[in-house]
């Protein structure tokens, strides 16, 4: 397991696609994104965003601020903290806590578990348990 660092300045979305493992990414307080993962992850800088494939299961950490789009994964996905969020086309489980601008979803074939979220959005099949607390718009 290696850790990656990036600055936050330069990096202002976070973009995983095609991808199979499980990830946790959680907010921090920090000027960096920072990724713990194995040497089997592809990493790759375009405009303002990282782009990643993977492989392996991971941990990120992200300021306020940064954007997480996941596209096309396969695998447990666990979220805390981020304020905007979108996820499409994910086979597993997932787990999103305190999102705090916009979480959107489309296409989830796992169980979804969702607290403090607003403005949520629900677009296409969801297929699995669906348990909301907290749910300021939708």
């Amino acid at each position: 397991m290696s850790t990656r660092t990036f600055s936050a300045q330069e990096i202002k979305r976070i973009v995983i696609s095609d991808s199979e493992a499980d990830i946790e990414v959680m907010l921090w307080d920090q000027p960096a994104i920072t990724i713990d993962s194995d040497d089997h992850s592809h990493f790759q800088i375009e405009g303002d965003g990282l782009l990643l494939t993977l492989h392996d299961d991971v941990s990120i950490q992200a300021p306020h601020g940064t954007r997480l789009i996941l596209e096309n994964h396969s695998g447990d996905v666990g979220i805390r903290g981020l304020a905007n969020v979108s996820i499409s086309a994910l086979k597993g489980d997932l787990d999103v806590t305190d999102c705090s601008e916009s979480l959107r979803l489309a296409d989830i074939s796992g169980d979804v578990e969702l607290d403090d979220i607003h403005n949520l959005q629900l677009m296409g099949d969801m297929s699995g348990d669906l348990e909301l607390k907290n749910i300021d718009s939708c």
